[in-house]
């Protein structure tokens, strides 16, 4: 379930930080694979992840990437 607080953070994410991780939830599972997607450098894509998983409070990728899925889905649902 998606709750405010995530849509909050979500909003106060860099672009660059949402690139991030709609790469991750696009299936791009390591750093090196979404820094290649997005043409920057592996450890600037963990700086990405690491502010992110601070914004949602959060450990870990996998839990990045399932957020990301459900505000994916939220749009899609406000858009379509």
């Amino acid at each position: 379930m998606l709750t405010e607080a995530q849509i909050a953070a979500w909003k106060k994410l860099t672009k660059r930080q949402r690139d991030c991780l709609e790469a991750l939830r696009a299936g791009h599972s390591t750093n090196k694979s979404i820094a290649r997607a997005l043409n920057v450098d592996p450890e600037t894509v963990a700086e990405y992840l690491a502010g992110a998983r601070a914004a949602f409070g959060v450990r870990h990728r996998v839990e990045l990437a399932l957020i990301a899925e459900r505000i994916h889905a939220k749009l899609d649902e406000t858009t379509g």
